[in-house]
C-alpha cells in the first residue's frame, strides 16, 4: 500500500470514529432532554357548571344533589394546584388540590304549584299549593384532593401533544345555603258584611341557614376529569394545557393548565 492510501485510509477511519463520537453525543444529548422530572403543575376553570336538562350527566347531577327533577342552577370557578412527575416530551402524572367556587346567588332544587278545583260555601274555586325545597348558595366550595393522568397521543414536531387528560379523587363541601320552603295555609274569604263566603290558600316561603353539606347526598364526594386536552410544549421544562370536557358532577368548555418542570436535562 502506498503512502498516499494510507494517508487516505487514517484519515478515513478518523472521521468515522468523530462521526460515531458525534452520533453517540447527539443520541446521549437527545436522551437527555427528556428525563422523568419533578415538578409544579396549576390549572383553572374559568367557568364551571352543572349542567341542566335530560341527559346523562344532568340526571347524574341531579342524584348527587337530591334535587330530583326541580334541577341544578349551579357554575363557578374551579382551581387546582400541585405537584406533577413526567417527561416535557412524554405523558406525566400529578397530584393536586382542587378549589372549586360557586357562585352566590346559585340554586338547587325548585318549586311545584299543583292546583286542584274545590267547593266550599256553595261556591266552586280553584285553589293552588306551592312544594319542593329551594337552596340558595352562599359561599359554597368544594375543597378537594385529585390524581391526574395526561396521556398523550400524539405529538407534533416535538412542540404539540394531543392527548386526554383523567383524574379522579374527593371533595368536601363547605359554605352555607338559604333554604327555601314554601308554607300553604287556607285563609276565609268575606264578604263586604264580614260573612264567610270561600277560602283560598296563601303561601309563605320560610327561610332558613343550613350547612353546604346539606347540598349533597354523600360528602365527601367524588370527583373526576375527562378532558381532551391540546398541549403546547414551551421550552424544556414548560408544558401549557388546553382542555375541555367532563368536570363531574359537573362540565366546562375551556380549562388552561400548566407544568413546570425542576432541574436541567
Amino acid at each position: 500500500m502506498s503512502d498516499a492510501d494510507r494517508t487516505q485510509s487514517s484519515v478515513t477511519a478518523r472521521t468515522l470514529v468523530c462521526a460515531a463520537v458525534m452520533f453517540m453525543s447527539v443520541s446521549v444529548a437527545e436522551a437527555q432532554t427528556d428525563l422523568t422530572r419533578w415538578g409544579a403543575g396549576a390549572g383553572i376553570v374559568p367557568v364551571w357548571s352543572i349542567p341542566t336538562g335530560s341527559g346523562p350527566l344532568a340526571k347524574l347531577a341531579e342524584f348527587v344533589h337530591e334535587s330530583g327533577d326541580f334541577g341544578v342552577d349551579v357554575d363557578g370557578i374551579d382551581f387546582r394546584v400541585g405537584v406533577v412527575r413526567g417527561r416535557t416530551l412524554a405523558g406525566e402524572w400529578g397530584v393536586s388540590f382542587v378549589r372549586r367556587s360557586m357562585k352566590d346567588g346559585s340554586t338547587q332544587g325548585g318549586f311545584q304549584v299543583d292546583c286542584f278545583e274545590s267547593s266550599a260555601f256553595g261556591q266552586s274555586t280553584t285553589q293552588c299549593f306551592t312544594g319542593g325545597t329551594r337552596y340558595v348558595y352562599q359561599d359554597v366550595k368544594l375543597n378537594g384532593v385529585e390524581v391526574n393522568k395526561f396521556i398523550p397521543v400524539v405529538t407534533v414536531k416535538r412542540r404539540l401533544q394531543i392527548g386526554i387528560d383523567l383524574a379522579g379523587g374527593v371533595g368536601s363541601m363547605t359554605g352555607t345555603a338559604e333554604q327555601q320552603s314554601p308554607e300553604n295555609t287556607f285563609v276565609p274569604v268575606r264578604n263586604p258584611q264580614g260573612q264567610i263566603i270561600g277560602q283560598t290558600v296563601v303561601t309563605t316561603i320560610n327561610s332558613t341557614i343550613v350547612d353546604a353539606k346539606e347540598l349533597v347526598g354523600i360528602d365527601p364526594m367524588l370527583i373526576g376529569r375527562v378532558e381532551f386536552a391540546v398541549a403546547g410544549i414551551l421550552g424544556p421544562s414548560l408544558k401549557v394545557r388546553f382542555s375541555a370536557g367532563m368536570n363531574f358532577p359537573g362540565s366546562h368548555t375551556a380549562s388552561v393548565s400548566a407544568s413546570y418542570f425542576f432541574g436541567r436535562d
